[in-house]
This record gives C-alpha cells, sequence and structure tokens, in this order.
C-alpha cells in the first residue's frame, strides 16, 4: 500500500514515514507538510492517510479530499482528552492512533486493521468513550435518529470500539445481524463511518445508559 503522512513537525513526519518504510505491505510512504496534502492527494495515488489531528480546520479539507478518492484517513492524535477526539472524528476520519503509543507495531496494527475495514480506536480512547457513558446519568435519547432500543445498544457498542464480531458476541446474535444494526445506525444517524458515529453520540449525550 501507499501512504501519505501530513504533520506539522518536520522530525514526526519524516520519522512516520522511515517507520513506515519498513514495513513488508507499505509500497511507498512520502511526506508533506499539512498545506501541502490536499494538493499531494490530488495529484498522487494513495491508499492510506496519516494526517495530524492538531490541523484544526485544515483537517476538514484534507479528510474530504481523501475521502473523495477512496483513500482511509487514520488520524494522529497527541492526547485522549474528549476535546481531541471529538475534533478528529467529526472529519469522518476511519481510525486513530496515539502519538504516545506510536512504535512499529501499533502503527503496523492500525493500518492493517484499517486495511481490513476495520475502526482502530486504541484503549486509551475506548476508555475515554466509556467514561463518558458511566458519567451519562440522564435517560438515552432516541428521537433525533429513530434508533430501536436495540440500536441505542448497538451504538454504545460500537462506541466503545467493538468490532462488528464482537458486537455480535455481546450481544448473542449472528455477525450478520451485528453487521446490519449497525449499518442501520449509521444510516440513521447519517453517518459515514463509525468514528463519526462514536464522536457525535459522545458529543450529543446518545450515550446514557439503557
Amino acid at each position: 500500500m501507499s501512504v501519505l503522512v501530513a504533520h506539522f513537525n518536520e522530525v514526526s513526519r519524516w520519522g512516520l514515514s522511515a517507520m513506515l518504510n519498513s514495513l513488508p505491505f507499505v509500497r511507498s510512504a512520502p511526506n508533506c507538510t499539512i498545506e501541502e496534502a490536499t494538493s499531494m492527494l490530488q495529484v498522487y495515488s494513495f491508499d492510506m492517510l496519516i494526517a495530524d489531528s492538531m490541523a484544526q480546520q485544515a483537517l476538514g479539507h484534507i479528510v474530504r479530499s481523501a475521502t473523495e478518492r477512496g483513500v482511509k484517513c487514520l488520524a494522529l492524535l497527541r492526547d485522549t482528552s474528549r476535546k481531541s477526539i471529538t475534533h478528529a472524528a467529526a472529519f469522518a476520519v476511519d481510525g486513530f492512533i496515539l502519538e504516545c503509543t506510536l512504535n512499529l507495531r501499533t502503527l503496523s496494527d492500525a493500518l492493517l486493521r484499517m486495511g481490513r475495514g476495520e475502526v482502530p480506536l486504541p484503549p486509551e480512547i475506548a476508555k475515554e468513550m466509556l467514561a463518558a457513558l458511566r458519567s451519562e446519568d440522564k435517560a438515552p435519547v432516541y428521537a433525533p435518529f429513530l434508533l430501536t432500543p436495540r440500536e441505542h445498544e448497538v451504538l454504545q457498542l460500537l462506541s466503545a470500539g467493538l468490532t462488528n464480531k464482537q458486537i455480535a458476541r455481546h450481544l448473542q446474535i449472528s455477525d450478520h445481524g451485528a453487521k446490519r444494526h449497525v449499518a442501520n445506525v449509521l444510516a440513521k444517524m447519517n453517518c459515514p463511518n463509525r468514528t463519526h458515529a462514536a464522536a457525535y453520540a459522545l458529543q450529543h449525550g446518545l450515550l446514557g445508559s439503557t
């Protein structure tokens, strides 16, 4: 695969490129500044994009450009604050990786999971989302998206980082059934992917316990 690295910091982006080039399944890993990312995506063909989540509004333009070209986006987070997570996920990224835990193993795992259609979600981020679940003391909100109680349960599980297979095991249903429920949740919420749905649910208080 070909991976583009877009980062403010020159040392960070060259370091990421070097790590990526050492992975056997990575064909090329050029890097660029945040300002150059959109142009790079328009001119060259990539499979994945790793973008610094601190890019603020620039991240939105970069992710939109990548999505239009079928490029999956991995957001590099500096911390696990709710603000950082919801900011990055609001731009429909396909997964997260933490800068403080970045090494060849975590980087390889994140890219391979994205390649399989999964959503890389580090435990630290899942814990933050679970903490939000536990802190909610109000009744769950179904009305905005007409979610059924089962779909709301699925929303909570996918927001905690569970895969379709894990959701199926948790709910004691088939993998196909879990996949169908997840698809229904995303469609009703008009969210392009799981991270966007999780961020929206977290930000708008839709993760109260049932």
